[in-house]
């Protein structure tokens, strides 16, 4: 499940950082020069990071039992929770910066600094987690080629359509009911990747729930389901796909 794989990651990200002082983790860390080191406090900001990317993991973890569960409409809670606390991680570490603060860790006005390498380090995690939440909420394209069927996005696939089984259109009603993610993403009103159905059924879903039409196929004795974003554009969808196998 991607959210629990995000978790991972920063858990791993959070314990190198805090157990092992792999300070190369920090963004911008190597090519600092040794003066640079010198005006950080290295040790306080990689602890003070590990301690943020805790965090994270903690609300990739919830998320994914939100997903579970089937709370999705959560989600944006989250996000914005995950959004509020990367900003005001970034800004609070600051402080560790020792040209920032006197000697008690209160900010202090200088007239001027070099931010570069300063920026680098503080927004680091707040990009990897921008990219980690683009990958996982864009949006799937499908095309059909002339012998593949083309599905781009966070769970691609290319699939010969010369082999495709049991093509069929079917109302969303008819899709087996979704016990779990194996390995997928649902957020947004989208399900992709792959799911255990009911049955015991394993199944890839490219499935959009707010348009009622869907294809169903089996191809390499796996089952599909798919769907684009309209009615009308699924139904064309199975009809080029219809055309395309009967050459």
């Amino acid at each position: 499940m991607l959210w629990i794989a995000l978790g991972i990651v920063f858990i791993c990200i959070a314990i190198g950082l805090h157990k092992f002082k792999l300070y190369y983790l920090l963004v911008g860390y190597r090519s600092m020069t040794e003066e640079q080191k010198q005006d950080i406090n290295l040790r306080g900001l990689s602890i003070y990071f590990a301690i943020l990317s805790y965090f994270v993991a903690l609300i990739f973890f919830v998320m994914a039992v939100l997903s579970f569960i089937g709370l999705k409409s959560l989600f944006s809670t989250f996000f914005i929770i995950l959004i509020i606390v990367v900003v005001g991680g970034v800004l609070d570490s600051q402080r560790y910066i020792k040209t920032l603060t006197d000697e008690h860790s209160k900010p202090v006005k200088i007239a001027k600094y070099k931010y570069r390498q300063l920026i680098m380090l503080l927004c680091g995690v707040g990009v990897v987690i921008a990219i980690f939440i683009y990958l996982a909420l864009k949006p799937i394209s499908i095309e059909v080629m002339d012998e593949t069927l083309e599905i781009t996005g966070p769970y691609s696939n290319s699939i010969p359509i010369t082999e495709i089984q049991q093509l069929s259109l079917a109302s969303l009603d008819t899709l087996p009911k979704v016990e779990s993610t194996i390995s997928g993403s649902t957020s947004r009103g989208q399900l992709q990747g792959l799911f255990l159905l009911e049955d015991n059924k394993e199944a890839l879903l490219y499935i959009n729930e707010d348009v009622n039409q869907m294809i169903s196929f089996i191809i390499y004795d796996e089952h599909i389901y798919l769907n684009l974003t309209t009615e009308e554009e699924t139904i064309s969808l199975y009809h080029k796909l219809q055309s395309t196998i009967k050459k």
